[in-house]
């Protein structure tokens, strides 16, 4: 468990103790990489991707939420966003860190059985476990006296 850090940090006119990331959070550095790559590697999305944003209900979205390269695009995303909150360093908040590893984890069980390879697929519901255990820990870090139901700054 996270313990409280003397650092603080300006938020606006107040000042916000941090609290340090857990360890399973900051070891997902190497755990975002690997994943990145078995995706690319599996899924061979474009180095850039689009997706359609001209109505709320756009028609494409269906052909896009169902299409598992489009996923592996989107969670490969997901995964870039966690490898940068997972930093040494890098300031984030609970909520975005509890977010990220709930949404992934949906996303990789999905591709994990769109991957033939066995054993890259059974590695990305190994690695997936490992972003659970990251959300796992720091959601069960303590808000601070008088935080609860705040949001918890992770530095």
């Amino acid at each position: 468990m996270a313990a409280p850090d003397e650092r603080h940090s300006p938020a606006g006119d107040t000042e916000v103790s941090l609290v340090s990331k857990p360890r399973e959070l900051l070891e997902l550095r190497k755990v975002t990489e690997e994943l990145f790559q078995l995706l690319k590697a599996h899924f061979h999305p474009a180095d850039r991707f689009t997706f359609a944003l001209a109505t709320v209900d756009d028609p494409e979205v269906v052909a896009e939420i169902t299409d598992p390269v489009a996923v592996a695009a989107f969670t490969m995303r997901k995964v870039q966003a966690l490898h940068r909150v997972a930093g040494d360093g890098v300031r984030t908040s609970a909520d975005v860190v509890i977010g990220l590893a709930a949404e992934l984890n949906r996303s990789l069980v999905e591709l994990a059985a769109h991957v033939e390879d066995v054993a890259a697929s059974n590695r990305i519901v190994a690695l997936n476990k490992k972003v659970i255990l990251a959300g796992l820990a720091t959601s069960r870090i303590p808000p601070g006296e008088g935080q609860a139901g705040k949001v918890i700054p992770l530095d």
